[in-house]
């Protein structure tokens, strides 16, 4: 759902399968990763995980773990490689108030609850990294690196795309408190997705995620969203989305209009895939 929240699920398990498979052939891509939303609430998740592990995917996904146990290890044994959950605050107040719409108190504590519950049962069975998006209170983002420290999981940290300045400065003040200086960077070609890892004096690593201003070829050129100061995200890679008939290939997180999103059927004769390939 991510640059549209009106896009529909996925519906085709055959239509999955024939997409992710020409994404192999064309770019060599290697990794499935299954995002939302929330992506089990998908009625159909489990087979989809199923399927692209057949094919011999890595298969990850990104989650809220408000499912329960169960329906985790489900996963599991289809052959889900990593889970990536997303934990902002240890605040169950916090976490109710950051809701659409608002929440009670008591949710966001039993919330809070079952993510610890589903990572303290899942992390011996597959890695588990926690996405912790930094907002302007740094004690919040310091406690949850205290929690994946005690429950041993890996931790990556990143800004919040609407307000990149202050979730910066936070997440430089969080470097500094656990005293971690740059020890690696991590670039992914063909994307403006990036990370540094940091480490701490007592060893504990964990990843600062980042955007780098990457531009493709032709579809970045003379952007008007650029131009204005409002592109955040840059040329990230292709998403795809349920569409009514077909999935669609989304290439930008803000532009709507034809080429930026379209058919998988005509996305591998557009120049946007050309350009892509070309870095890729």
């Amino acid at each position: 759902m991510e640059g549209n929240h009106s896009s529909v699920s996925i519906r085709d398990i055959k239509v999955l399968e024939d997409t992710i498979l020409i994404f192999r052939e064309k770019f060599g891509f290697n990794d499935v990763h299954f995002t939302g939303g929330e992506p089990l609430i998908h009625p159909h998740i489990v087979e989809y995980i199923s399927l692209a592990k057949q094919h011999g995917f890595t298969v990850k996904m990104t989650t809220n773990a408000q499912a329960s146990v169960e329906r985790f290890l489900d996963l599991v044994a289809v052959g889900l490689s990593e889970l990536n959950v997303s934990i902002h605050t240890l605040s169950g107040k916090s976490l109710a108030e950051i809701m659409s719409p608002p929440r009670s108190v008591l949710w966001g504590e039993r919330a809070i609850a079952k993510q610890i519950d589903v990572i303290g049962a899942l992390k011996d069975s597959l890695p588990v990294k926690v996405n912790t998006v930094a907002g302007s209170d740094v004690d919040s983002v310091l406690q949850v690196a205290e929690l994946v420290k005690k429950i041993g999981v890996s931790w990556r940290v990143m800004d919040e795309l609407d307000h990149p300045e202050v979730s910066f400065a936070t997440i430089m003040a969080v470097v500094e408190e656990m005293q971690a200086i740059p020890t690696m960077a991590h670039l992914i070609r063909g994307s403006s997705s990036c990370a540094i890892t940091m480490t701490c004096v007592d060893g504990f690593s964990f990843k600062v995620k980042m955007i780098r201003p990457f531009k493709l070829k032709g579809m970045c050129d003379d952007c008007q969203i650029d131009a204005i100061g409002k592109c955040k995200e840059y040329a990230y890679g292709p998403r795809l989305e349920g569409g009514l008939v077909d999935m669609k290939v989304r290439s930008c997180l803000y532009r709507n209009e034809e080429g930026y999103v379209q058919s998988v059927q005509n996305y591998f004769d557009h120049p946007f895939a050309s350009a892509l390939f070309s870095e890729a």
